[in-house]
């Protein structure tokens, strides 16, 4: 003999499924509003903080710093 699940189980089941649906959706809206407000945030002057400074001449080259290697004994 075959059991099918009862309907309140069932009604459970759907509404559990539902509602981690809903959390999944609301955690990425979430996310979406703090890199939002993250990207856009301004400074003090009123800019948006993504934006260059105004030239003040040539910019002298900088190597980045990300290809050294420091061993213990260096410091």
């Amino acid at each position: 003999m075959l059991k099918l699940p009862r309907s309140t189980s069932l009604d459970a089941l759907v509404r559990q499924r539902t509602a981690q649906r809903v959390a999944v959706q609301d955690h990425e809206a979430r996310l979406k509003a703090v890199a939002g407000i993250l990207l856009n945030r301004g400074n003090s002057a009123g800019r948006c903080g993504r934006r260059l400074p105004p030239n003040r001449g040539p910019r002298t080259y900088r190597r980045s710093r990300l290809s050294a290697m420091i061993s213990i004994e260096d410091l």
